[in-house]
């Protein structure tokens, strides 16, 4: 028994700015997954893109989900 239709994660940026063309680490990634599929995570250059991705995935497949966001809850205090 399943208890998701599917699972998706995304590690958010704190960047405001749209990242670059080419894959990096410090911007948004989406990873989601079903019982069958698990594609590649997916390089989103800026938040609105990330935001329009899950939303579409969420769209795609109706049923139970399991979403997950990597916020930043605080900033280190500059000294």
């Amino acid at each position: 028994m399943r208890l998701f239709e599917r699972v998706v994660f995304v590690d958010w940026s704190a960047a405001a700015s749209r990242g670059p063309p080419l894959p990096s680490p410090d911007r948004c990634w989406v990873a989601w997954g079903g019982a069958q599929q698990r594609p590649e995570p997916r390089y989103c250059r800026t938040r609105q893109e990330a935001v329009d991705l899950v939303r579409g995935l969420l769209v795609e497949r109706r049923g139970d989900a399991l979403v997950g966001f990597e916020f930043p809850y605080c900033f280190p205090h500059a000294s």
